[in-house]
């Protein structure tokens, strides 16, 4: 059990630009309607690789290499339409992780065992919950379930200190801002600090063991698109963006591959 606590470890400590065509006061009918065509086709553009990017993940049923997927999810990005999207009602609710390239057990999988991890972000407050299921989508009464309970809030910038090679980071107040340029910037509309406080492992219903959080235990999360359906946050250590994985996100389960 302690060398399963340790590997859940690594998924459960980590774990997804709005465009502005239109001019404020647009000088022609012409400008309006260049704008409106070039909004439009980068949202075509956004949907087209949204198809593609799940197609690729339901037929390899998740097994693909990040370097297939990475301009797939910039093109998406790119679609984004909202400005603060941490602060929509539609980003609270419950997200189930298609894809990860973050290392296993992040994407669901546990050794040799296949699961399903999923993200539930309370409609009020500030906890959440990151799930791993065993076996995939299953219910919380069968076989083993491991739930960690976190707190978020609005990151405010400041890097995050990794403490050596332990799966603990520190937040100083002394540190600079991740980039000197943006210390006024509105970081909470699109990041979230999250800070770890549970882990609780349930086999069939019924707990088997549970473990608090060293104080301090925080990544970040950086929202690069959100709508009703799809949510895709890049997750770090530090706040970094050479320091994130990829999670892309739907509200419905991965579907299994034709045939299965």
């Amino acid at each position: 059990m302690k060398s399963l606590t340790l590997s859940l470890f690594t998924w459960l400590l980590l774990p997804f630009r709005s465009i502005a065509f239109v001019q404020r006061f647009p000088s022609s009918s012409t400008t309006r309607s260049a704008s409106f065509t070039s909004t439009t086709a980068i949202e075509g553009v956004s949907q087209g690789a949204m198809q593609d990017v799940e197609l690729l993940l339901i037929e390899n049923n998740g097994d693909v290499a990040i370097e297939q997927l990475e301009a797939l999810f910039k093109a998406v990005e790119n679609g984004n339409s909202y400005k603060e999207p941490n602060r929509e009602a539609i980003y609270k609710g419950t997200w189930h992780v298609w894809y990860s390239n973050a290392p296993p057990p992040s994407n669901g999988q546990l050794g040799p065992f296949q699961g399903s991890a999923e993200q539930a972000i309370a409609g009020r407050g500030d906890s959440y919950k990151n799930i791993l299921r065993l076996p995939p989508n299953s219910k919380d009464d069968v076989w083993l379930t491991v739930v960690l309970d976190g707190i978020w809030e609005d990151w405010d910038g400041i890097e995050i200190i990794a403490d050596g090679d332990n799966e603990v980071s520190i937040s100083t107040e002394t540190s600079a801002p991740v980039n000197d340029d943006d210390a006024d910037q509105d970081w909470g509309a699109k990041f979230w600090k999250v800070t770890f406080l549970t882990i609780n492992f349930n086999l069939f219903g019924k707990n088997i063991f549970s473990q608090k959080f060293p104080a301090g235990v925080s990544r970040v999360w950086r929202t690069t698109y959100l709508d009703n359906d799809t949510r895709i946050v890049r997750a770090g250590r530090t706040g970094r963006v050479e320091d994130e994985s990829v999670f892309y996100m739907k509200r419905s389960p991965r579907p299994l591959p034709p045939g299965r």
